[in-house]
């Protein structure tokens, strides 16, 4: 939890504190001062007591809120700290992949499989994307890496961008 929160909850638990006391103090000479205190002042006291009351949860409900936003930003930044690291490992496994094809007689396909990587990224991928990694077929003019490796590249720049994180 952030400092700013942590000071934040630490006024509010001392104010909710010193509210209770005040409404425990009005409960008390409600109940037993029949003789020092007037329908009048009790009547006041009432009063006083709500207000405490209704002071004390609208304290509870902000401080609540405000816990509830830091989780949730916290939630989200994990997300994408999660989100950061597949693309990293997807753009390594291409690196990695493109280097072992340059004069090597194995499919890109034969090749994918051997990374983890692969099976987080494959649910994800165009099914034109998986076809041309299944049949292998285009070749792209003047490009020293492999077509469906290209394609690849071009699904985990989607993604990053569908993700929000470009």
């Amino acid at each position: 939890m952030s400092i700013a929160i942590s000071e934040l909850l630490i006024k509010n638990k001392i104010l909710i504190s010193i509210q209770l006391v005040l409404a425990f103090i009005i409960v008390v000479l409600w109940s037993y001062g029949d003789r020092l205190i007037d329908v009048h002042t009790k009547i006041e006291m009432t009063k006083l007591l709500l207000v405490q009351l209704i002071g004390t949860l609208i304290i509870l409900c902000i401080i609540l809120f405000v816990v509830c936003l830091d989780f949730l930003s916290k939630i989200k930044e994990q997300k994408n700290e999660y989100r950061r690291i597949h693309i990293s490992e997807w753009r390594r496994m291409v690196q990695e992949i493109s280097n072992a094809h340059n004069g090597s007689d194995k499919p890109v396909s034969y090749l994918l499989e051997r990374y983890e990587a692969y099976y987080s990224l494959k649910p994800r991928l165009s099914q034109k994307t998986i076809s041309e990694i299944a049949h292998n077929r285009t070749v792209i003019v003047g490009s020293t890496i492999d077509a469906a490796l290209e394609l690849i590249i071009q699904e985990i720049g989607r993604i990053e961008k569908e993700w929000g994180l470009i």
